[in-house]
Parts: structure tokens; C-alpha cells; sequence
């Protein structure tokens, strides 16, 4: 099955959406899938004639359903340019949006693939005819060995910001099951089994409801705890036990591996909500209500014709970003006109350029937006502020301020 055609098309299918929705998802998963193909033409002594073949009709589908996409993306949004978007996207220098240092490095989470790759590892020199196995390793190791290369060619964003990061995670989990595939027996589960099961389910669950924060360090004896006992358990249990053993080594894992992702904190340039926000009650919905309730403030009081920029308080370099969640939806490009509590004279000259008619602020106190409109030239004539005020679900800004002031530019 893995090796017919329809077998390709299917592959050339997922790729060609995966153009559409994460380009570099599409290069993680097309490595993947050709190490597979290189990987099960070896095992079946195919001609490299037959491997040709079988990337040709993958490549054909992919192109295909891409081109299919880009059609349906045309008809219902006739003014959208995908390609040109694109292309504007490619000349952004993706180094100015990460760190200087390669801070991925110091990132907890990574350590998660990591323990996955060794046990993989583990599991496939202990059963290297079997074809579970085979797959889990081939899987993981081009997975990792992708973003190695990947990373530092894209200047350290690749594993700095957590989508790229969070890419490693679905190979990591495929590969661990097929290894485990691979240690079990075809059994009829009894009571005791099922048990194990549900038993493993809860931990799971709990562990990924965990707010503790392990140090790296720390997680680095963790990580080599639980993938050795793991990698242990699964090779040298007795078969009489193989699926219950499996069970506990995928606990082992995936619950260790969540308390060691869930302690991944902000890291580089990058805002970064908590990983165990997918499981505990999260300030998420009502920030996105909020942002969507002053953007709608915004433009009841601006007009089509105004030319906006925008400021936001907070120490973006510094990590302070909690407001510009607020002003997310017309923020980036040349709409924001500087970073710091006043204008300096880049930002000045910048405003001057553009000669916008209104300024949006959003201060995390009245204070905040007063000391920024005093950093104003004098000549602009500004309006005193129209503010919204919105509750902020934190500790440390209860309330937030969205003021529109209005610019007055002379010829002179």
C-alpha cells in the first residue's frame, strides 16, 4: 500500500495543501516522506527507476493541488495575490526577528524530540527487522537531522519561535508510536491492560495541566532518566508483558515530555503563551473579545480616509508585549512609529514621512500616553485624545487605555 501509486498521489496531495497553509511545514514533511521512500526502496531492492517514478506522480499531485488551491484562493477573493504576497514575504530578512545568539539552544522543549530520537534509536537497533521500527527511527532522525540545517539557515527562527519548534512534535509522537508498534505483541487486551491504559491516559493528562517550571539542567537529568528507563523497560521486558510494558514507556515519555515542554518559558524575541494553556483555563478568548471590541472602537471613530500609526506602551526589546495583542490587527509594516515610551529622531522622521492624520495609542495608563504625546512636535496641533478604556485580564494591567488623537500638519 505504502509503495503504489495512489500511495504518491496521497503524499503529493498533503503537500500541495501543506504549500498553502505552512511553507516550511512543507519542507519538514517532504524530507520526511523522502527518506521513507529512499528508506523502503531499499527494503524492497527497487530500481531507482520505480523510486523516479513515484517522486514524479508525488511531485505532479503536489503541483496540482496547489495550483488547484491558488484557483479556489482566486475566486473568492478576486483582489488577494497569493504569489505576490509571497514574494513581498521572501524579501523580509528573517534574522532582524531573531536573536543575536542562538537562544534555541536553551530551550527546554527541544529536549522532548531529543529523548524521542534516542528511544527510537533504542527500539530499532534491538528489532532492526522490523519495519515499525525502521519507520519511528527514519521518521525522528530526519525530522531533527531537517531542523538542524533548516534553523541556521533561517538565522536561528526556526527553533527560536515556538510554531517552528512546535513542527518537531507530530513527527516526534508518529515515530514513538510505531516504535512501540514495534515492542508489542498482537494481543487480546484483558482487564489489567485496560486498566494500564486508562491508568496512563490520566497521568498523561495531568502532566499536561503541570504550571511547574523545571531548569534546564535539571531537565537534562530528567530527560536522560525517563528515556533510558523507557528505552530499558521496552527492550529487556518479557513479551508476556510487552503491551502493558509499552504503555508505561509511552507514559514515561509523553508525560515526562510535557512537564519538560510545559516549562518552556519566553524565549528570544519571541511572545509565547504557556504550552499548558492547551489544557487549563487561559486569558486567550477574553484578550481576542477584547482586541476585536477596541479595533471596532477604532474604526467607528476614525474614517476610510485617515492615514493611522500606531503605539504601543510596553518594552517590546525587553519582553513587555502584553498590549500589543490589542493593537495585533493593524500593528506591523510601517503602521507602528516606534518602540520606546517617546519619540526619538528616527521615529520623528519617520512620522514626518508619512504625515499620518491620526495616531492610535494603547498605554497601560493614562500616564503612559500622556508622556508619549508630549514627545510630539508642538507644530502637529494634536487633538486631545479620544480613549476607550478595556479591561486587561492581568494582575499587573487591570485596565488598559485605546486613545485616537488627531494630527494637524501645515505646509510650512
Amino acid at each position: 500500500m505504502f509503495d503504489s501509486r495512489k500511495a504518491a498521489i496521497t503524499a503529493g496531495v498533503i503537500l500541495g495543501w501543506l504549500v498553502m497553509v505552512n511553507p516550511p511545514g512543507v519542507l519538514l514533511a517532504g524530507v520526511i516522506w523522502l527518506v521513507i521512500k529512499i528508506q523502503r526502496q531499499s527494503q524492497l531492492h527497487n530500481s531507482i527507476k520505480k523510486l523516479g517514478t513515484t517522486i514524479g506522480v508525488a511531485a505532479i499531485a503536489t503541483a496540482a493541488t496547489f495550483l488547484v488551491f491558488l484557483g479556489i484562493g482566486k475566486v473568492i477573493f478576486p483582489e488577494l495575490n497569493w504569489v505576490g504576497a509571497y514574494l513581498d514575504a521572501q524579501g523580509i530578512n528573517l534574522s532582524n526577528f531573531a536573536s543575536k545568539d542562538p537562544v534555541w539552544l536553551k530551550d527546554i522543549s527541544l529536549l522532548v524530540p531529543a529523548s524521542i530520537l534516542i528511544f527510537v534509536a533504542a527500539v530499532w537497533f534491538k528489532n532492526k527487522k522490523s519495519n515499525a521500527a525502521q519507520l519511528g527511527f527514519s521518521i525522528s532522525a530526519s525530522s531533527i537531522a531537517f531542523m538542524l540545517v533548516f534553523s541556521p539557515l533561517m538565522g536561528g527562527i526556526a527553533l527560536e519561535a515556538p510554531m517552528y519548534q512546535a513542527m518537531l512534535w507530530p513527527p516526534a509522537l508518529i515515530a514513538l508510536a510505531l516504535s512501540i508498534v514495534s515492542t508489542m505483541k498482537q494481543e487480546q487486551w484483558n482487564l489489567t491492560t485496560i486498566v494500564v491504559a486508562a491508568v496512563v491516559i490520566v497521568i498523561i493528562a495531568t502532566a499536561g495541566h503541570s504550571t511547574a517550571i523545571i531548569g534546564l539542567h535539571e531537565g537534562w537529568l530528567i530527560a536522560a532518566i525517563l528515556t533510558i528507563t523507557a528505552a530499558g523497560i521496552a527492550i529487556y521486558s518479557n513479551q508476556k508483558f510487552a503491551t502493558i510494558i509499552g504503555f508505561i514507556a509511552v507514559c514515561l515519555l509523553v508525560a515526562g515530555g510535557q512537564l519538560l515542554q510545559n516549562s518552556r518559558g519566553p524565549l528570544g524575541l519571541y511572545y509565547l503563551s504557556p504550552y499548558n494553556w492547551a489544557y487549563n483555563d487561559n486569558p486567550i478568548s477574553e484578550k481576542l473579545h477584547t482586541a476585536v471590541n477596541t479595533q471596532e472602537w477604532l474604526l467607528a471613530n476614525t474614517k476610510n480616509t485617515d492615514t493611522i500609526v500606531t503605539w504601543v506602551q510596553g518594552d517590546w526589546v525587553g519582553g513587555d508585549r502584553e498590549l500589543y495583542v490589542v493593537a495585533g490587527m493593524q500593528l506591523w509594516g510601517e503602521n507602528r512609529i516606534g518602540l520606546f515610551p517617546e519619540l526619538d529622531e528616527d521615529d520623528l522622521a519617520r512620522l514626518n514621512d508619512i504625515k499620518p492624520s491620526v495616531i492610535a495609542m494603547y498605554g497601560q495608563t493614562k500616564e503612559g500616553i500622556t508622556t508619549f504625546m508630549q514627545s510630539l512636535p508642538p507644530t502637529l496641533q494634536t487633538s486631545t485624545p479620544t480613549c476607550y478604556d478595556f479591561t486587561w485580564p492581568t494582575a499587573t494591567i487591570p485596565v488598559g487605555h485605546a486613545c485616537l488623537t488627531q494630527l494637524t500638519w501645515t505646509n510650512a
